[in-house]
């Protein structure tokens, strides 16, 4: 199995506490996505774009996989995906768009996900 982990840049758009829009770019800190800055509240919109990998056979499968997923739903190119982990082979474009929306019930709910990766596998595996 080859691993690709899909790490910074995440850009994120939610309310903060005062009610007011805020969009920024969040690393992922010790790999576990935090609401950066404090004090965002209500539906947080993670957003990460990444190329298909390169190299891929036909005896090749694509998973997304996203570890500690709470209280989310994940989307891959404006298509719901069923769980943490799936195959995303025939869904893969060029370019592809992740979008993981949380609900926070209030600033302090930080915690949303951690390790974003793809995993590669043989189609025996």
């Amino acid at each position: 199995m080859h691993v690709i982990r899909l790490r910074d840049p995440w850009d994120y758009s939610a309310t903060d506490s005062a009610g007011q829009p805020r969009d920024g770019r969040a690393p992922l800190a010790d790999g576990v996505t935090e609401v950066a800055p404090p004090g965002l509240i209500g539906t947080v919109r993670w957003r990460r774009s990444f190329h298909r990998p390169t190299g891929l056979d036909d005896g090749e499968r694509v998973f997304l996989a996203i570890d500690n997923l709470r209280d989310a739903t994940v989307e891959l190119n404006g298509v719901a995906l069923p769980s943490e982990r799936c195959e995303i082979t025939t869904r893969l474009h060029a370019r592809n768009e992740l979008v993981i929306t949380q609900t926070c019930p209030s600033a302090s709910s930080t915690r949303c996900f951690s390790d974003v990766r793809l995993e590669i596998v043989e189609r025996n595996e």
